[in-house]
């Protein structure tokens, strides 16, 4: 009797873990689900958040600085009105470049070119003081002509170009764990999200301008729209590395 009781409580002890089991394996499922989801929302709508979550990036805690110590910090920086001097190597290549020019087209802004600067934007970029996110630049095309006409004037009449346009909007993203200290901190400036479009536009025009004439030198990566120029030259950098490692015969 107590052996067959004791096999009773065997099974129903086996039975119950098979069915916490299944749950558990259920409950692990329902959260990769979920969990993939949520990363693919998060992914169309902040990218930066997303990279931040997936790569195991913590969140910072800790009190930063009052803003009177970034405003003393970055002084020098934000408050420079310095400009670049000109050189006389920079007319010596201007005459070389204008030696070359020979077509040249004037400048318009047409709605299929903004149409291609604005579908190339992320949706949810950080804006900059106006506020207005390249999702809603997208879907409210019903603004495009009048966008369009201030792009137009602004070409005509340069001075026309409101102050606030090119303003941006900083913000201080901190590098280390010790937020007390405004040193540690890395300044990313929003600009408007229209002084994007309309840079872009300038831009475009600009490439257009220099592959016509062939005064772009293709080789600096960096001038070159769609391409990774410092991860390429990384790639490059670490092929060869392994390329040595291998072959250490090779000199450079």
């Amino acid at each position: 009797m107590e052996l067959r009781r004791e096999n009773v409580l065997k099974y129903v002890k086996e039975k119950a873990l098979d069915e916490l089991r299944y749950y558990l394996t259920k409950l692990k499922k329902t959260r990769l689900r979920d969990d993939r989801i949520r990363y693919n929302r998060m992914f169309r709508e902040d990218q930066g958040m997303f990279y931040r979550k997936t790569q195991g990036m913590r969140e910072k805690k800790g009190n930063a600085p009052h803003i009177a110590k970034f405003e003393e910090f970055w002084a020098g920086i934000w408050e420079d009105d310095s400009k670049t001097p000109h050189r006389k190597w920079m007319s010596t290549i201007a005459q070389k470049i204008k030696s070359k020019v020979v077509d040249i087209q004037d400048f318009t802004i047409r709605e299929e070119k903004m149409h291609s600067i604005v579908k190339r934007r992320k949706n949810w970029s950080a804006p900059g003081i106006d506020g207005i996110q390249n999702f809603w630049w997208k879907k409210l095309k019903g603004t495009w002509k009048s966008l369009l006409n201030c792009f137009s004037k602004w070409v005509e009449q340069p001075d026309e170009i409101p102050q606030w346009l090119a303003q941006g909007r900083t913000v201080l993203l901190p590098k280390t764990e010790e937020l007390g200290n405004e040193k540690n901190y890395r300044p990313i400036t929003c600009l408007n999200t229209c002084y994007k479009i309309f840079t872009g536009m300038i831009g475009n025009y600009m490439q257009e301008h220099a592959a016509r004439n062939d005064i772009w030198d293709r080789s600096q990566l960096g001038t070159c729209s769609g391409v990774l120029g410092t991860v390429d030259q990384l790639i490059i950098d670490r092929a060869i590395w392994m390329r040595l490692k291998v072959n250490r015969e090779i000199s450079l």
